[in-house]
């Protein structure tokens, strides 16, 4: 059963189907207690049990949905709808690519280095009141045309298109710009980036070592530290591998055949029964 004292989960999907690592990942929030409430534009046909799910539409309208040009993924609208989420909801947010090993702890600020330049928002909680929550959705709802925190010869290419009349669209910008680049910036801008958590907590798996996720002779507590407690699979890297046969052994593979709901106690009893 979902416990009370956690924070409840809340996640975005778009599309028809999870696919087996965001059902997997979504399924060890369940697992770990917390209360899962997925929002989307549509049901998924494969949302595992003990998820909710709701309608996004009532936060966010379809028609704001926006793809990042070159790769097509829509991670750039999920920091859209994430800042959007936390100013109306008490909760924490997280992507559909992030599995927990243990229940996560309660804060008011939940965020997290992914190395030593940013800090990723893939698992984020915000007070509803912060400075930075509110900086966060102005610069969603109106990006800058030259964003502060991309790098200088970037701005330099964006101001001299806006002085041309050329502005670039936010579609177009690199890659990360209202996720961990903005995120960053601005909690320093806000004084609150000093309460972001070290690395191991939710991102002790750097985005260039994915690979390790297929290693057939790595366990996941290889790939952690006991103060893990989510682990980001980032899927736009992931989805880079062949993932048509998942070694078994390896950490992905156990993420993927882990059960999705916990034994009750019945069961356990019945279990117990039965192999005697």
């Amino acid at each position: 059963m979902p416990s009370r004292s956690l924070l409840p989960v809340h996640a975005l999907w778009i599309g028809p189907a999870l696919g087996p690592v965001a059902r997997a990942c979504l399924a060890s929030f369940v697992r770990a207690g917390h209360r899962v409430t997925l929002h989307g534009y549509q049901r998924p046909h494969d949302l595992p049990p003990g998820v909710a799910f709701a309608d996004a539409a009532r936060l966010v309208p379809p028609e704001r949905i926006i793809r990042h040009r070159e790769t097509g993924s829509h991670a750039l609208f999920a920091n859209v709808f994430r800042y959007k989420l936390l100013e109306r909801l008490d909760c924490l947010y997280v992507d559909c690519d992030v599995y927990c090993l243990k229940p996560v702890e309660r804060a008011d600020y939940l965020f997290a280095w992914e190395d030593d330049i940013h800090i990723n928002g893939a698992v984020l909680r915000l007070p509803r009141d912060s400075a930075l929550l509110r900086a966060l959705n102005e610069v969603a709802t109106d990006p800058p045309a030259v964003p502060p925190w991309l790098p200088a010869d970037v701005r330099a290419e964006l101001a001299e298109n806006a002085r041309q009349g050329r502005p670039t669209s936010v579609e177009d910008m690199p890659w990360g710009v209202l996720g961990p680049r903005a995120i960053t910036w601005l909690a320093r801008e806000c004084g609150v980036d000093g309460k972001a958590l070290p690395a191991e907590v939710f991102y002790p798996l750097h985005y260039t070592q994915v690979h390790r996720l297929l290693d057939p002779a790595l366990g996941i507590e290889d790939l952690v530290t006991p103060q893990t407690q989510c682990l980001h699979l980032y899927n736009e890297m992931l989805r880079r591998l062949d993932l048509s046969a998942v070694p078994p052994s390896s950490p992905l593979g156990r993420m993927l055949a882990a059960p999705e709901t916990v034994p009750s106690r019945w069961d356990r009893l019945r279990g117990f029964l039965w192999r005697r």
